[in-house]
């Protein structure tokens, strides 16, 4: 027997879908609304290296853009930026030392010659949180359609991210990671929606702001996405000519120099949630050595042993191996999922803020395992990488550092479960 559909029962969820749409726009909202009016007119030390490069290449000093104090981490403004700082007004705020690629200085002198840089910090404090109200959907979107409903992910997606140590450091710092994290993002869902060039362009800017987003092309080996890793390099190749015209190939050697210099050292601080620090703080207690206090500023380990770096490196190409293996029984959002966990975790910085692309996969979850514990691991996330409870622990980071042994005692079994093959 031939049963006609429901115009009435459509007619229902079409309005239940309009509902829910309208529901998470106005969430969207208020979230952009609430941080910008708490963040508006702050200054903001991340984002600060970008407007200072800026302004060096401005004042007719594009040598001076990877000025930066002893060890990079080393407290205090780069020496070559302290008249700069004083030119402008702002001599006794926190400027941190730039490590993008040198064309993003080049391109932003000129808005330092008509821009003041809380001008600029809001602008872009505006436009990364409406990214950033954005993510819980598109996470969404790549998880369907196991995801939980409209109704229910993006807004729970976020109060995670407006709760959580990642995504509130990432607003404090206004962070460039937010753009790169966003148009990773978007990539992804581009790929999987069968816009093969769309992804690989979206990857390739994604990497030109911050070169760790060139790992993500990995995904489009793994899966055979050829017209999407061939748009990615020439993409990625256009970039960087265009940035060697722009800015010269010095500049682009300075960077290196400043990579290979942080990639030599452990950077021990509260916000890097790397594996070394953790080692170190082991080999300390093993060997009797001092434990720095983590409670304040960076601190670069200049002594660390030769094993204490090589180990998460070992983990990373052991992870990317393991996809390599078993790809054919892996989705490519389970695959996007483990990539953005190992990459975040055993990268050569673990910063917080780059652990807001693997909260946004969250949906990924429903994906590869039943409802009640996919929520489960949620929950988990949700609470052990809290910014309440890395505040509650904050204090006892003087003997050791404690706020990174929740997030790691969830990230690390979390991203076993990601890596398990999810299909025959």
């Amino acid at each position: 027997m031939h049963l006609s559909p429901d115009p009435q029962r459509g007619l229902a969820e079409a309005n239940h879908d309009k509902i829910a749409t309208i529901f998470v726009i106005l969430i969207g909202f208020l979230f952009v609304y609430f941080f910008a009016a708490m963040f508006w007119n702050q200054w903001q030390p991340d984002l600060s290296a970008l407007y200072m490069a800026g302004k060096s290449v401005a004042a007719g000093h594009p040598e001076a853009i990877y000025a930066a104090p002893p060890n990079f981490f080393t407290a205090g403004t780069p020496t070559e930026w302290v008249p700069l700082a004083k030119q402008i007004g702002h001599a006794d705020k926190v400027i941190l030392p730039y490590l993008y690629p040198p064309i993003w200085a080049h391109l932003m002198a000129p808005l330092t010659e008509v821009m003041a840089p809380t001008t600029f910090f809001n602008i872009v404090l505006v436009l990364q949180l409406a990214m950033l109200a954005t993510m819980p959907y598109l996470g969404w979107q790549i998880a369907r359609p196991e995801a939980p409903s409209l109704r229910q992910w993006p807004p729970i997606g976020t109060i995670i991210l407006a709760v959580s140590a990642p995504g509130l450091g990432a607003i404090i710092q206004n962070q460039p990671q937010i753009t790169v994290t966003f148009l990773t993002l978007l990539g992804a869902l581009a790929s999987l929606r069968g816009r093969p060039v769309t992804a690989g362009l979206l990857l390739a800017l994604a990497a030109a702001i911050k070169l760790q987003p060139a790992l993500f092309g990995l995904i489009f080996l793994l899966k055979g996405n050829w017209r999407a890793a061939i748009a990615m390099t020439l993409g990625g190749i256009l970039l960087l000519a265009l940035s060697l015209l722009i800015s010269g190939p010095e500049a682009h050697f300075a960077m290196l120099a400043r990579l290979s210099e942080i990639n030599a050292m452990v950077v021990y601080t509260k916000v890097n949630y790397s594996l070394e620090i953790l080692l170190y703080q082991l080999h300390q207690l093993a060997t009797g050595g001092v434990i720095p206090d983590g409670t304040n500023v960076a601190i670069p380990i200049l002594d660390a042993p030769q094993w204490i770096e090589l180990l998460p490196k070992l983990c990373l190409l052991a992870g990317a191996g393991w996809l390599a293996l078993k790809r054919h029984a892996m989705s490519e959002p389970q695959i996007w999922l483990a990539l953005s966990l190992l990459i975040a975790m055993f990268g050569p910085l673990s910063w917080g803020h780059y652990f807001v692309l693997a909260l946004a996969l969250l949906p990924v979850l429903f994906t590869l395992t039943s409802p009640p514990v996919a929520w489960c691991w949620v929950a988990a996330f949700a609470l052990l990488f809290s910014y309440p409870l890395y505040s509650t622990l904050l204090p006892y980071n003087v003997r050791f550092m404690a706020t990174l042994l929740p997030p790691l005692a969830m990230l690390y079994p979390l991203t076993l479960f990601v890596l398990r093959p999810s299909r025959p």
